[in-house]
């Protein structure tokens, strides 16, 4: 199976993220000087209350941007 980059996708390392580590992600958006910024981090009030993940609470998020010049 071909992945969004049309490189072989690895679903395991895809999904492993999503299934094994508690959590789910807020994805934010900001923007400064036509420069768009994606960040990411975990839905929760307590950050310290996370156990350690070996995905560092970073999911793969594949996101494709097109703007007002293309």
């Amino acid at each position: 199976m071909m992945g969004w980059d049309n490189k072989p996708l690895d679903v395991q390392a895809l999904m492993d993220p999503w299934t094994k580590q508690e959590n789910y992600p807020i994805l934010k958006l900001t923007t400064s000087n036509d420069v768009v910024t994606y960040s990411q981090e975990p839905f929760i009030s307590n950050l310290s209350a996370l156990a350690p993940s070996q995905w560092q609470y970073l999911w793969p998020i594949p996101v494709h941007s097109i703007t007002e010049t293309g």
